[in-house]
C-alpha cells in the first residue's frame, strides 16, 4: 500500500514539473530569436525528459489497477498526438499543453479508484481483525463482562493498526448526537461491538442496531458500517441478523454496506 501511494505521489511530482517546465518554454517562445535559441535547447530537453517520466509512472499505476481498457485508452490518446511538432507548446490543445490536460485527467481518475481500492482492501483486514475478536481478548487474558470493557481494549488493539483509529467520533442526528464505538476515518468505516451473554439479550442487541443504523444513515464521510456480535453460543447466523433488521419497519440503514459480524467466545 506504501509503495502505490509513492508511486502515485511520484507521479504527481513529475506532472508538476513537466506542467512548469511546459509554461517556461511557452514564455522563451516569446523572446527574440537570438535569446530563444540561447536558452530553449536545454529546457526543451528537460521538458521531454519528465514528459516521459510522467507517462512511464501513469502507465505503472495503470498495470497496477490492472486497468487494462483504460491503459489502452491512455496509449491510444499519447500515440494520438505524440507526433505533433514540438513548436506547438503555445496552442492549448496541441502539443505539451495537450498533455498536461491529459495527464491531470488520468491522475485525478487513478486517484479516485486507488483511495476506493484501498479503502476496500484496507476494510477487508479490518473485517478479519474484528472475526479474531475472541482470539484476540483472549491473548491478553481478558474474558468480556460487558461491552465497554470489550470496546476499551479492542479499540485499543485496533489502533496498533489503524492509528486513526477513535472511539469520538460523534454524528449529529436531530437533536441528538450518535457516537459509534469505534471509528477509522481512513476507512470510512465504524464499528459497534454487543455482548450477546444469553439468547433472551439478543432481540434487545438488535434493536440497538437498528436504532444505530437509521442514526447512522447518510452520515459525514462514513461508508461501511460493521457490527460485531459476541455471543456465549451461537444463538443466530449473520443472515438472520441482517435480514431481522431490514425487515424491521421504517428500516433506513445502510442497508449492503452493512455487515453482522458473529464471533462466539467465553464471557463473564
Amino acid at each position: 500500500m506504501q509503495n502505490l501511494e509513492n508511486l502515485y505521489k511520484y507521479a504527481q511530482d513529475q506532472v508538476g514539473h513537466f506542467e512548469s517546465l511546459c509554461y517556461k518554454v511557452g514564455v522563451l517562445d516569446d523572446m527574440p530569436l537570438e535569446e530563444y535559441e540561447g536558452r530553449f535547447s536545454a529546457d526543451e530537453e528537460l521538458t521531454k525528459a519528465y514528459f516521459e517520466s510522467c507517462i512511464m509512472t501513469i502507465l505503472c499505476l495503470l498495470d497496477h489497477g490492472k486497468l487494462v481498457s483504460l491503459k489502452a485508452r491512455f496509449q491510444n490518446a499519447i500515440a494520438k498526438k505524440n507526433n505533433c511538432p514540438w513548436d506547438m507548446i503555445g496552442e492549448p490543445d496541441e502539443g505539451y499543453f495537450y498533455f498536461v490536460s491529459l495527464f491531470h485527467k488520468y491522475l485525478e481518475v487513478l486517484g479516485e479508484y486507488f483511495e476506493l481500492s484501498l479503502t476496500k482492501s484496507g476494510t477487508k483486514k479490518l473485517e478479519n481483525f474484528l472475526r479474531k475478536t475472541p482470539m484476540i481478548l483472549k491473548d491478553i487474558n481478558v474474558i468480556p463482562r460487558n461491552e465497554p470493557e470489550m470496546n476499551r481494549h479492542m479499540l485499543h488493539i485496533i489502533q496498533y493498526f489503524f492509528d486513526d483509529a477513535t472511539g469520538n467520533y460523534k454524528i449529529p442526528k436531530g437533536f441528538q448526537n450518535f457516537t459509534p464505538d469505534i471509528v477509522i476515518r481512513s476507512l470510512k468505516t465504524l464499528v459497534e461491538f454487543k455482548l450477546a451473554k444469553e439468547k433472551k439479550h439478543l432481540k434487545q442487541l438488535i434493536r440497538g442496531i437498528y436504532e444505530d443504523t437509521i442514526g447512522y444513515s447518510d452520515p459525514y464521510g462514513l461508508k461501511f458500517y460493521y457490527s460485531v456480535f459476541y455471543m456465549k453460543e451461537h444463538y443466530m447466523t449473520e443472515n438472520q441478523i441482517k435480514t431481522y433488521i431490514v425487515d424491521m419497519p421504517a428500516y433506513q440503514g445502510p442497508n449492503n454496506k452493512w455487515t453482522p459480524i458473529v464471533v462466539i467466545g467465553p464471557t463473564k
